[in-house]
């Protein structure tokens, strides 16, 4: 059986300045790629960061922000996170070991 669902591109980025932000910021505006699958941004947000936060507007049908802090519970913050990806089919970009563990 074929599968008819629209892939989801998750793209899971830190919510600071830095190459990575922008190098997915330019590949989600101005790539094709957005005429054949649904484009989700999760920013990770480490509230107890002092990092610059990325200013940039990305052009995504989904955009979610992530928080949590480092003194939180490793588990619990993976446990919270895996809620935000589901089973649809497609793929998960990222940078991060922690989006890799959920």
């Amino acid at each position: 059986m074929i599968n008819t669902e629209t892939p989801t591109y998750i793209f899971v980025l830190e919510d600071k300045i830095g190459g990575i932000a922008y190098l997915n910021k330019n590949l989600i505006n101005n790539t094709s790629l957005r005429n054949d699958v649904v484009v989700k941004v999760i920013f990770l947000d480490q509230i107890d960061s002092d990092h610059p936060r990325f200013p940039d507007t990305i052009h995504a049908d989904e955009i979610v922000r992530f928080c949590y802090s480092s003194s939180e519970n490793r588990f619990s913050i993976l446990k919270r996170f895996h809620k935000l990806l589901d089973n649809a089919p497609g793929a998960i970009i990222c940078n991060d070991g922690l989006e890799m563990q959920a």
